[in-house]
């Protein structure tokens, strides 16, 4: 019998039930933001995030939303991703999804981040890389 405190989540259950790409689960493991037991080895090993590493997790996401929004001045309207849209530039994968300098017209290095609704892959600029990930979730769609 399984009870709140002991369940475990698969990453993209967790990353559905959060409407959140695997990916930014995955970071936030990596990042040692979020605990995660690895079951098993090799191929076969699998990873489960305890309830209470979620619970942990998303006190400090709320603490963080807090100091920002209400003692701080971010707009959280700004910051949300889900309300980011890409220009038609960026979203053909013709402009940085950070700066939105035109490659047309500037050359500079750039790595592909993502891919936007239509489907086309997405870039940003190689000293944007690390920024663009809160622009575009990695492997997922683009907003």
């Amino acid at each position: 019998m399984q009870v709140e405190h002991t369940r475990v989540y698969r990453v993209k259950e967790l990353a559905e039930t959060l409407a959140v790409s695997d990916s930014t689960i995955y970071r936030a493991i990596k990042a040692g933001l979020l605990d995660a037991y690895k079951l098993g080895t090799g191929k076969g090993a699998v990873l489960r995030i305890p309830a209470h590493s979620l619970a942990v997790w998303l006190d400090e996401c709320g603490q963080d939303a807090y100091e920002a929004y209400i003692e701080g001045d971010a707009d959280p309207a700004a910051e949300d991703s889900d309300n980011d849209q890409l220009t038609p530039a960026q979203a053909d994968g013709l402009a940085c999804v950070v700066c939105d300098v035109d490659y047309l017209q500037v050359s500079t290095p750039r790595r592909p981040v993502g891919r936007s609704r239509s489907g086309s892959q997405v870039f940003a600029c190689t000293e944007h890389v690390d920024q663009a990930a809160s622009c575009v979730e990695f492997g997922e769609v683009a907003r």
